[in-house]
């Protein structure tokens, strides 16, 4: 009878330490949910952390965001900034795990890049800190460079909408005569000729242009979607995703400047400048004549990343892709000249020096014309009015 109790007793205890574990599970998984749904339906950063504060939540969720990632970052690269480096990591990561992973990434990249290619005799890091830029700023800007994204709505950011679905909302926009003509002349379309779907998207292609970059997001959203995005965000559905998506970086200025980074909040506004007419490159007060540098080092790694990583709109590109996505990318940014032919001449160089001769002899012939494009473009870069810049910038940046 002893042992039959005993035994009872034991399957118990069990039952109810495996019933109140679960329980315990169930409750942290409920307040995960809830800190997920204040940062993804709040739309202020401040607002997000005041309510987490309030609901008891925020300092459970600084934890556990930096258990998750403190391997991921080396805390020596941010002596007095680390409170607000796990600060803003919490908050896009409850917002959106892909874009804290995203920026987490970029930072670790640009870190591995700067300090391995080389311009001249120099690293460019030691090029950076022989010229005084303080290496936290630039490492904190790359971690922290797309928290603005808090501000715009998640079925934005992740909109799910392929490319060919987007191709075809234009091109019916097309041919209801809804393009402007601004758009027209940037297609290089002639008035009263009806092109068709191969046709119409062969001058996209050559423009330069994606869909998303021009159709107004209304078109690819829900009514209950047009509606919150207008009544509740504030932002219009006029407007085509992606410059609603690009409005972030100005966000992300105006977050770090209201935590009194202005110089990282000046960085962070520039990751996406577009080579436009409008466009004027904001140098950080205090920072000498090369800060523009720093910007451009965020903004390209930041594609290179992007272009790497699987996105809900792409799949994750090949080496060579990504070389060329970069090129594209970099010639439709302000990126300057400098920065673009060391960054692209060591991912080449890179890819050749870890491709045996045996393995680049089995790429396709597509592939083989794109490594010849890109070698050529980059000695096309050391001549004429760009390679002038390029000597400029050696002259100014190593020799000096």
């Amino acid at each position: 009878m002893r042992d039959h109790f005993e035994n009872t007793w034991t399957k118990t205890k069990s039952f109810i330490n495996v019933d109140s574990e679960g329980i315990k599970n169930l409750e942290y998984e409920m307040k995960n949910a809830r800190a997920v749904e204040i940062a993804t339906q709040t739309g202020d950063y401040e607002e997000i952390i005041n309510q987490l504060k309030d609901g008891g939540l925020w300092e459970e969720q600084l934890i556990r965001v930096r258990e998750k990632f403190n391997s991921s970052i080396d805390t020596d690269n941010f002596p007095t900034k680390q409170k607000a480096v796990w600060e803003m990591l919490t908050v896009l990561y409850l917002y959106d795990q892909g874009t804290a992973e995203h920026c987490i990434e970029t930072y670790k990249l640009l870190r591995k890049r700067i300090e391995k290619i080389a311009t001249g005799n120099l690293f460019l890091a030691e090029i950076l800190r022989k010229e005084n830029h303080e290496m936290e700023r630039v490492y904190f800007a790359s971690l922290t460079h797309d928290i603005g994204k808090v501000c715009i709505p998640p079925f934005i950011i992740n909109n799910k909408l392929t490319r060919e679905e987007w191709d075809d909302l234009l091109l019916e926009m097309s041919r209801n005569n809804e393009l402007d003509q601004i758009t027209k002349e940037r297609l290089a379309m002639a008035d009263g000729v009806d092109y068709d779907k191969d046709e119409f998207l062969e001058k996209l292609k050559e423009s330069g242009l994606r869909s998303k970059d021009i159709v107004p997001v209304k078109k690819g959203l829900s009514d209950e979607e047009k509606s919150e995005l207008e009544e509740k965000w504030k932002l219009s559905s006029e407007l085509p995703l992606m410059k609603i998506i690009d409005k972030h970086a100005d966000f992300s200025r105006e977050i770090h400047q209201q935590k009194g980074f202005n110089k990282t909040g000046e960085l962070v506004g520039q990751h996406h400048n577009k080579k436009e007419k409008d466009v004027k490159l904001i140098l950080p007060e205090g920072i000498q004549k090369p800060s523009s540098d720093l910007g451009n080092i965020i903004q390209i790694a930041d594609i290179e990343q992007a272009l790497k990583s699987k996105r809900p709109y792409h799949k994750a590109f090949s080496d060579i892709e990504i070389i060329k996505g970069l090129k594209r990318e970099i010639g439709n940014s302000d990126i300057g000249k400098a920065i673009e032919y060391f960054w692209l001449k060591d991912k080449l160089d890179h890819f050749l020096k870890e491709n045996n001769p045996k393995s680049l002899d089995s790429l396709s012939e597509f592939d083989k014309q794109s490594l010849l494009d890109i070698n050529k473009y980059l000695k096309e870069l050391r001549t004429g009015d760009s390679g002038k810049a390029i000597e400029n910038w050696i002259n100014t940046h190593i020799r000096n």
